[in-house]
């Protein structure tokens, strides 16, 4: 193919890149910041059913670690994501759009304690 990418191949990868975010085009296609947060919280929603689904091996995480987790199946959904450093006690995360447009999301992961103790 000499350097030529094929429909196919496009198709293949956008296919690849679907399996991980159903919601992918729609992060790929954003054109303004409320269709990326559209997007990622739509994507969010999926990564935190599959960390529910799993809570028995993850209840072992402390906010850190759910934040890193959470990092890393972002970054394989199609986000630039990172985990912050704790500031001042709390654990963020930023996610970008790695198209280069300047839309951010923070958030934070928090482990639920109970209703008293988040009040």
């Amino acid at each position: 193919m000499s350097g030529e990418i094929s429909d196919s191949s496009l198709d293949r990868l956008l296919g690849i890149l679907e399996a991980h975010n159903p919601h992918f085009a729609k992060l790929l296609l954003a054109k303004d910041e409320k269709q990326f947060l559209e997007a990622t919280e739509l994507s969010l929603e999926r990564i935190i059913q599959t960390v529910e689904c799993s809570a028995k091996q993850y209840r072992c995480l402390d906010e850190r670690g759910l934040s890193n987790l959470f990092v890393d199946f972002l970054n394989v959904a199609g986000f630039q994501a990172v985990a912050e450093r704790d500031v001042n006690g709390h654990v963020d995360i930023v996610i970008e759009n790695m198209l280069g447009h300047r839309w951010k999301l923070l958030g934070e992961c928090k482990i639920y304690k109970g209703y008293a103790y988040h009040i």
